[in-house]
């Protein structure tokens, strides 16, 4: 009996001093995870920020079918899906979407025609990690960063010449299908990755049934290049597309048989072209200068249709829009090594977003009112910033962070012209062309 007893807790012991030894280990792992949540690599645990990071192990292991999925299990994040598989929005500690940043690579995703925040745009196939800054990060990123930022860091090469990988799955929620492949590797300082994916989901299935028009597809391919001239200096490139089908609706017009709604976006495509050039350790006080540049293109056909009773009378509206959102980019950011003690990050960032939007919005209360409304309106907003941020080391392993940010903002309408009913209700706006204004 005695030796049964010793025996057990011999075990249990062993097994505890196994269990510790296996957190210390997590431990370590974890404190080496490097992130660029403050625009330079730090690890982690030194990060003076409160981040969150999803490591491509987890979003290999994951069945998440976007991004959102990928972030809603953090704390503090609430992923809004807009009645949708397929859209995915992000607020952060209670935030709106709007005032939550999302950048692929440090660079933004833009959304000029909607209050709801940037949708996120890219495949979890095509990332290497995502980050996510939880409060206000504005020195760093702008207004847009109030309540936080997701900053998704995309694959680039591989520590071996040739790796590919390869996946198919199915979700059995929509009776969906996914396949992804990849391959990159690193050869003589020459870094390449190249990946591509298509999913197919059919309409969710909830608790209450299949939940009509909430199906939808998306498809991806992304290409990087980059080679390292030498210790010192490294330039590259990288080209991707994403395409989306998506569909939308509401249960509870679902459940009324005198009403109806949906939104159907059957396109839904960000195309993006980057280049950028550093260089490291250039000499005893600038240890890394960086150049970034980008064009990109946002394009949504989206169709909104609500038909609901109003007492006798029947109520539809039935809106399409087409909105086209060109971006161009370019920032410059030198960190410095000032002493011992002092880690300066200066930088300037210049964004451009070319805005075209046409809107066609039919109203039909049955039998007294029909009226057809078409819209075109084009501008511009440019932003420049300049910005700069201190860390500085203080006895007993303190840090001091402080930093300061002057962004000016510019906008320009250019052309806004309204026409109902065949007939332009006011004046032409800011010389917009004859062709828009007439028959409708």
């Amino acid at each position: 009996m005695t030796t049964n007893l010793t025996f057990k807790l011999t075990a249990a012991a062993a097994l505890t001093f196994c269990s510790l030894a296996l957190q210390a280990e997590e431990t370590v792992q974890t404190s080496e995870v490097t992130v660029t949540a403050g625009r330079v690599e730090q690890q982690l645990l030194e990060v003076p920020m409160a981040v969150t990071v999803v490591t491509n192990q987890e979003i290999q292991e994951s069945a998440a079918r976007n991004v959102g999925e990928l972030l809603e299990d953090i704390p503090g994040v609430m992923v809004n899906n807009a009645g949708s598989q397929g859209l995915k929005r992000v607020s952060i500690r209670g935030e709106d979407t709007f005032r939550t940043l999302t950048l692929i690579d440090g660079q933004k995703i833009s959304e000029q025609k909607s209050m709801s925040g940037a949708s996120i745009l890219i495949d979890p196939s095509s990332i290497e990690r995502i980050e996510v800054i939880k409060g206000p990060a504005s020195v760093l990123y702008g207004s847009d960063a109030l309540g936080g930022m997701v900053n998704i860091i995309t694959k680039k090469g591989s520590k071996k010449p040739f790796e590919a990988e390869g996946s198919v799955a199915w979700n059995g929620a929509g009776h969906g299908w996914a396949e992804t492949i990849s391959l990159g590797g690193t050869y003589k300082g020459l870094n390449y990755h190249l990946d591509a994916g298509y999913q197919s989901h059919g309409n969710i299935k909830t608790p209450l049934g299949y939940q009509k028009g909430t199906d939808f597809r998306q498809k991806n391919a992304s290409a990087f290049l980059s080679y390292d001239f030498n210790e010192h200096f490294t330039a590259g490139l990288r080209a991707d597309t994403f395409d989306s089908d998506i569909n939308s609706s509401s249960w509870e017009y679902e459940q009324d048989p005198n009403s109806e709604f949906f939104v159907r976006i059957p396109k839904w495509k960000r195309d993006k072209v980057a280049l950028f050039a550093e260089g490291k350790n250039l000499n005893e006080y600038l240890t890394r200068l960086r150049w970034d540049g980008y064009w990109q293109k946002n394009h949504k056909n989206m169709r909104n249709y609500v038909s609901q009773p109003n007492g006798r009378m029947k109520v539809v509206t039935d809106s399409l829009a087409d909105n086209r959102i060109k971006t161009y980019g370019t920032s410059l950011q030198a960190d410095w090594q000032l002493g011992e003690s002092n880690f300066l990050i200066t930088g300037y960032e210049f964004v451009q977003d070319q805005l075209e939007a046409d809107t066609l919005a039919k109203t039909t209360m049955a039998p007294m009112l029909n009226t057809v409304t078409n819209r075109y309106v084009k501008g511009k907003e440019t932003t420049n910033a300049i910005f700069a941020s201190m860390e500085t080391s203080l006895p007993q392993d303190f840090t001091l962070n402080y930093g300061v940010r002057y962004t000016w903002v510019d906008s320009k309408l250019s052309k806004a012209v309204g026409v109902k009913n065949g007939y332009a209700p006011g004046t032409k706006y800011n010389n917009a062309p004859d062709d828009k204004v007439g028959q409708v």
